[in-house]
């Protein structure tokens, strides 16, 4: 468990078997869970930040 956990914070790639999209995503989970477990101010801009490049890369 403690592996996966590594990867999912490290390498979510190798996750989602080198698909960029999936990647996206899962780095975005990733971020909001930590989001939710601190209240940084620093994290909830960046949240945004990606979120804001996911919508756009998903338009085009």
């Amino acid at each position: 468990m403690d592996l996966v956990l590594k990867l999912l914070t490290d390498r979510p790639q190798i996750l989602t078997g080198q698909n960029d999209y999936l990647c996206l995503i899962l780095t975005g989970q990733i971020l909001m869970q930590q989001i939710l477990t601190r209240q940084d101010l620093t994290y909830q801009i960046l949240l945004v930040e990606v979120m804001r490049l996911s919508l756009l890369k998903l338009i085009y």
